[in-house]
């Protein structure tokens, strides 16, 4: 996840627009996000990491029996997580 804000204070916004890959673990995301205040001289770039661990004990799916899907219920216990944030990447804005 990436958070996008200016040297003037503003945070952008951005909406989603999917992704697309060979696997379920190989998939390129992309974003739009709101213009940029014309004022600001610098675009700060906060990275962060959800980490999860999911497991059948925490985490729901389907599976395939016999050729038929099988819904397997997500149960109530938390997933092991910690979330990490990155250092900022600060990109001098050139008018």
């Amino acid at each position: 996840e990436l958070t996008f804000k200016d040297d003037l204070g503003n945070i952008y916004s951005g909406e989603g627009n999917g992704g697309s890959g060979n696997d379920p673990y190989n998939i390129h995301w992309s974003a739009t996000f709101q213009k940029l205040n014309e004022n600001a001289t610098k675009l700060i770039v906060t990275p962060r990491v959800h980490l999860r661990v999911h497991t059948p004990e925490n985490h729901g799916g389907v599976e395939y029996v016999n050729g038929k899907e099988k819904k397997i219920e997500v149960p109530k216990k938390e997933a092991k997580s910690k979330d990490i944030v990155l250092d900022d990447i600060v990109i001098d804005l050139k008018k």
